[in-house]
């Protein structure tokens, strides 16, 4: 079955085919925009996950484009990254779970207090299958990395 995932920001819509497995950018008049390599990169780094992570990730990706619509997207590290003057957040499909890095454990002080039994780094956030807690409360560890970054 053929799932289609369709996100609308500002100005361009992300259609995001799981099927496929690939990610077209189209401006709201429907013309289809010029594909960067880290986007290009992403379809393939998408596309070697399987489909329960790769929704998780598309989430968070989506998530995060909503918060930060202007932040700067890279493949640095080869893993989804968002970077703003500010602060950045990465995403990366691990051996058995998902990480979001924020690089500083400050960043995850709220969450930590609000989910105590979802394993967590220094700087990161290691979500498993069996961690239950929608995508939407990660917004406050996104909020302060990409708005406090700490040398």
């Amino acid at each position: 079955m053929n799932q289609l995932v369709q996100v609308v920001f500002c100005l361009i819509v992300i259609e995001v085919d799981i099927f496929h497995r690939g990610i077209i950018h189209y401006s709201q008049s429907g013309e289809e925009l010029s594909r960067g390599d880290d986007w290009i990169k992403i379809d393939k780094y998408l596309a070697d996950i399987a489909p329960d992570r790769q929704q998780k990730i598309l989430e968070i990706i989506i998530l995060i484009n909503e918060m930060y619509p202007d932040s700067e997207f890279s493949m640095k590290y080869r893993m989804p990254t968002f970077c703003n003057a500010d602060g950045w957040v990465a995403i990366a499909n691990q051996k058995s779970y998902i990480s979001l890095y924020t690089c500083a454990a400050e960043h995850l002080k709220v969450f930590k207090n609000k989910y105590p039994e979802v394993k967590t780094g220094k700087g990161c956030i290691n979500i498993h299958g069996r961690d239950d807690f929608p995508v939407s409360v990660l917004a406050s560890v996104i909020k302060s990395a990409m708005e406090k970054r700490i040398d």
